[in-house]
């Protein structure tokens, strides 16, 4: 899915900045994160590969939740240099999303 240059999807799924959703083909939320750690998104989208292989062999799913906190670090510097090509709109978001 692709959000509208006025930002719909991200006000209408949670001001983060940098949100990810990946729905299925069948429009399950299979994976939301409050920020893109590339490494968890491979991990479902591998997932959702091989899950269209066990439907293929005609192999019953089995749906489990799972959660996780992920610590990132922060590079102060490139975090603003970042926020200043982003633009007002951008900072004000970030900061009502974080607080800061």
């Amino acid at each position: 899915m692709a959000d509208s240059l006025e930002g719909d999807a991200h006000q209408l799924y949670g001001i983060r900045p940098n949100m990810v959703w990946v729905v299925n083909k069948e429009g399950r939320i299979v994976h939301k994160s409050s920020w893109l750690v590339a490494q968890q998104l491979e991990m479902v989208l591998d997932s959702l590969l091989q899950a269209e292989q066990r439907a293929r062999e005609q192999r019953r799913p089995r749906w489990v939740y799972s959660e996780n906190w992920t610590e990132l670090g922060i590079n102060p510097q490139v975090h603003e240099r970042v926020l200043d090509r982003a633009g007002t709109k951008a900072r004000h978001e970030v900061s009502q999303a974080f607080g800061q």
